[in-house]
């Protein structure tokens, strides 16, 4: 019982500490980055991923910040920057033939020239982008003919 108690305690820990948190909606999932945790130091995660965006800055939901163009309620992916070394991003992954959600994991994957259109928006460098988040509960990996996204709060 006391291990039991201990890792109840260790997950919430863990969960209080995490810098990227995914939220089931049910008709979505949101995907939030940011780039401070909560004990004040940095995740450079939002912030790489702010940068590889291949868009121009404009007005958001969440400020200046860059935003993907994506079909309406397939995905909004927006970035911004939140103040000198502070960024944020939340990915709404809605379910589609491209993206799937359940409780705590969520995907979206799209090949051809579906995902060439996502990949124009982003700095690829040798033709491709990855990012994992070190909490390793986030993949984005990106390339002419492939975007996906990839989220399981347990951990990919």
């Amino acid at each position: 019982m006391k291990y039991l108690i201990l890792g109840i305690l260790l997950s919430w820990t863990t969960a209080a500490q995490a810098v990227t948190q995914g939220r089931f909606f049910g008709m979505h999932m949101m995907i939030n980055i940011s780039s401070k945790f909560y004990d004040g130091s940095f995740d450079d995660t939002a912030y790489n991923l702010f940068k590889a965006m291949n868009v121009p800055i404009q007005d958001s939901m969440m400020g200046p910040g860059k935003s993907l163009k994506a079909a309406e309620k397939t995905l909004n992916f927006i970035c911004a920057q939140r103040g000198e070394e502070s960024f944020q991003c939340t990915l709404f992954i809605f379910p589609t033939a491209w993206g799937q959600i359940s409780q705590g994991k969520a995907s979206f994957v799209v090949t051809g020239a579906e995902a060439q259109a996502f990949s124009e928006q982003f700095h690829l460098q040798n033709g491709a982008f990855t990012l994992v988040n070190p909490e390793g509960t986030l993949r984005i990996d990106i390339q002419n003919d492939l975007f996906s996204i990839k989220f399981n709060e347990s951990g990919l």
